[in-house]
């Protein structure tokens, strides 16, 4: 049997068809909790490094300012696996790539860029409402994005959240700010 008939076999199928129908799956325990710890603490000793050189600060636009005048704060990386060998072997391993592949339908899967994002306790500035794909256009459509929270991250933080189903509605007009309107 083939890698890709193995890798097929090993997600259920269920979630590659959520995944389509929906636009994201959430697979959760892909690591274990004292791995995402170590990986938490590897990201804030990053970011740690990194802003002894220079500004780390990723903060935009309409985000700049919380509620009640606060200044808001999202600390950035941009191509982490030249940073560390922790998030490298992260993101190539089987436990990552196979669910990644089996998605896509494809073996062939390519790493286009990796980002890591701390956002502060208390002033963790907010993403607004977006598509990736006006950032990131592929042909056929064939890019996803995979996401890792190495903390909890209830709608009290700011988690990421999703419109079920909103890939099949097209490119979306963008506003000056970097979000769009949805309206249902």
């Amino acid at each position: 049997m083939d890698k890709r008939r193995e890798v097929f076999k090993m997600v259920d199928q269920t979630l590659v068809d959520n995944f389509h129908r929906d636009g994201f799956v959430l697979v959760p325990g892909m690591i274990s909790k004292e791995e995402a710890a170590d990986l938490r603490r590897e990201c804030h000793d990053l970011i740690g490094r990194l802003q002894k050189k220079h500004s780390v600060n990723a903060t935009w636009g309409a985000a700049k300012e919380l509620e009640g005048g606060k200044d808001a704060v999202l600390l950035h990386c941009h191509d982490v696996q030249f940073q560390s060998a922790a998030v490298t072997r992260l993101i190539s391993d089987p436990r990552f790539t196979d669910y990644a592949a089996a998605l896509i339908g494809s073996e062939n899967v390519e790493l286009h860029h990796n980002k890591m994002f701390i956002k502060p306790p208390e002033k963790g500035a907010p993403f607004p409402m977006h598509q990736d794909k006006p950032y990131f256009p592929f042909e056929r459509d064939t890019m996803i994005a995979g996401v890792f929270f190495f903390d909890d991250a209830p709608i009290e933080k700011g988690c990421i959240r999703f419109v079920p189903g909103s890939h099949k509605f097209g490119d979306l007009p963008h506003l000056t700010d970097g979000g769009y309107h949805l309206s249902f």
